[in-house]
This record gives C-alpha cells, structure tokens and sequence, in this order.
C-alpha cells in the first residue's frame, strides 16, 4: 500500500527516517495510507506505470464527456498519485471538493496527498476537514497523528491515536504508530505493549515487526532486535528497513557479522545507494577489518551528506589502520566537530581507532 511504510524514524522514515550518526539509530516504519482508492486498498503496485498511465488518459477522455463526474476525479487522482504527480492530484481532488463539499473522503485524500508533499500544514486542515465531516472516521485520526508525529507534536500525535483506536480497537495500524509516538516520549514499557498487541492482532504485519526490532534495538536488547528483524524479513523478504535494522543490531553487537554484511548488502540490492546502510555498513567492514571496504562505504556515505559523523568516523580510524595518520586524524577530528561524543559513543561498543 503506497505510503504505509518509509515514511521512516520507518524506521518509529516518517515518514520517519532517524540518522544513522549513532548506534541509536535503528528506524521504525510509520503507518498511514495514501490517497484515494489508495486509501481503500488499491495499491500502487497492483498497477504497472504504463496502467496508471492508461487510466489517466482514460479517464481524462471520460471527464471531457463528464466533467462532473466524481468517481473519475478520484480514479484519476489514485492515478496521478501512484505516477508522483501530486499537485495533478490536488487540482482532481479539490474540483472534486467544489462538487460534493460534504464528502469527507475527499478531504481525507487531499490531506494524505499533502502529507505526501510534506505540505503538514495542510494536510493537518485537510484531515481535521475531513473529521468534522465524519467523527467517526478513524484513518482520518490516524493520518492526522502521523502528521502531528512528523511534526513533532507527540501529545497531539497520542491523542489522535488514542481516537483512532476507541473508535476501532483492532485498529493495528493506529496501534503500531502509537508504540512508535511512545518510544519518542521515552516510554518504552507502553511501546512494547502497544506493538506486542498490535502483532496479535495482526501476525503478518511485517511493519510492527520492523517497529519493535528498532525498540528492542534501541533499549540495547540485541538478540531480540535480531530476532524480530528476522520475523519481518519472514513475512516480506523485501522490506529493506528489516534488513538494515538487523544488519545494525548484528554490527554494534558484533555478532555474526557475515550475515551481517548479507543484510547491509541486500539492503543496498533494494535501495541502492542508501545513506544509512552505506554509513552501518562502513561500521562493519571496518569491524571486518576491510578497511579499503569502509573508506569506500563511508566515501559514497558523505558524498550524499558530509555531515554523517560515524561515516566520517569509520573512515578516520580505517585510515589509520593502513597508515594514514595524517588524513585519519583529520576525519575524526571533523567527525568529532558534527557530534562531540562521536568516539566515545563508539568505543562503548568496542569500536575504536
């Protein structure tokens, strides 16, 4: 479902996408749903770009017969969405708005369509439109916390949450994003039981799987990080923040870090380039003893952003290792200059120059 997910810490990318710039990095996945036919369970996948493509003309071909036509609006929008064209969505959704002003769904999609722009402030008026349209609807509330989340409002973020789920208790999704605000807050009791109660709820949601190996990752409980990583990579062997979660956990433990360097690298498979995993995995070949590995890693990590203090790191102590005294130095210090602690931080996991 387009938007579930990568909105990234994530991975509690949103989209919530956390740093990889310390070992308390490991990212959780945000739950929300993106806009119209989207919203009720059309994925973007389900459709080829060429398909997408068809159903815009088509339905374009439609609306010069019909222009008032509701059901195309939305259908072209879903489709507009799915293509990245989120503006060509908005111009759909708000004629369809001037048509049928009473019509929560489309307020819903036009804030999700916002929220997909990182346009909050809007889509924070359009979800509220939509609420006060419909009380009672609950994806409205949860898409509405996930902006807040994203925003940095968490009391309004648990609150909108806490909505969603009186008016749906097995509301998983609303559950998961709840766990996540909480983790944020600190308290990681309440965290743990929002995501192990949303798990029983739904023993295939691979995103509550990803959430709770981050908490595990972040409370330093490695084997059970490790562990729920693996059960989400056994429900969708393609969701790459498992991957770099367990990647991560196995590096700062230093436990088996062959398989380690497998999931760093099938990370990379499905999102090439990745800053983070390019920044974990500069780590790991430096705890490899590869060297030439992490300078590598750590060169296409700071080539995206030079502000990567483990990046930069990692390349200062393997530059010592092979001799390099003088340019070594010059990384740490630069790397202490972005995070003071940067070298303490590390050495705590027996990482050091």
């Amino acid at each position: 479902m387009r938007n579930a997910r990568d909105l990234s810490l994530a991975v509690l990318a949103v989209a919530l996408c956390v740093a990889a710039a310390s070992p308390a990095s490991s990212q959780f996945i945000q739950k929300r749903y993106g806009n119209a036919g989207i919203a009720d369970g059309v994925a973007c996948t389900e459709n080829s770009q060429d398909g997408w493509r068809k159903t815009v003309q088509e339905r374009t071909e439609w609306l010069q017969k019909a222009p008032d036509d509701i059901i195309a609006l939305f259908e072209r929008s879903t489709a507009y969405g799915c293509l990245g064209d989120q503006q060509a969505a908005i111009i759909d959704l708000n004629r369809a708005a001037v048509l049928a002003p009473k019509n929560p769904q489309i307020y819903y999609d036009l804030g999700a369509t916002y929220a997909d722009m990182h346009d909050y402030p809007d889509a924070l008026t359009n979800y509220t439109h939509a609420i006060a349209l419909e009380p009672d609807l609950a994806k409205a509330y949860n898409n509405r916390g996930t902006t807040y989340e994203t925003m940095g409002n968490y009391d309004a973020a648990l609150a909108d949450f806490g909505a969603a789920i009186s008016l749906e208790p097995t509301y998983a999704d609303a559950i998961v994003n709840r766990a996540q605000t909480y983790a944020f807050r600190g308290r990681s009791d309440l965290a743990l039981a929002d995501l192990n109660k949303a798990i029983s709820l739904e023993p295939q949601d691979v995103n509550a799987y990803v959430n709770l190996g981050a908490l595990q990752y972040r409370l330093g409980h490695w084997t059970d990080a490790i562990a729920a990583a693996s059960m989400a990579i056994k429900v969708d062997p393609n969701e790459p923040i498992a991957y770099l979660n367990r990647c991560e956990a196995r590096t700062i433990s230093n436990i088996d870090l062959a398989a380690a360097l497998e999931d760093c690298t099938k990370d990379l498979s499905l999102r090439p380039g990745h800053t983070n995993t390019l920044e974990i995995r500069s780590i790991l070949q430096f705890r490899l003893a590869n060297y030439d590995g992490a300078i590598a890693d750590a060169d296409a990590c700071l080539a995206q952003d030079s502000r990567r203090s483990a990046a930069m790191l990692m390349r200062g102590f393997a530059k010592l290792r092979k001799g390099d005294a003088a340019d070594g130095d010059a990384d740490i210090a630069a790397a202490a200059a972005i995070q003071p602690d940067v070298e303490a931080e590390y050495a705590r996991y027996g990482i050091t120059r």
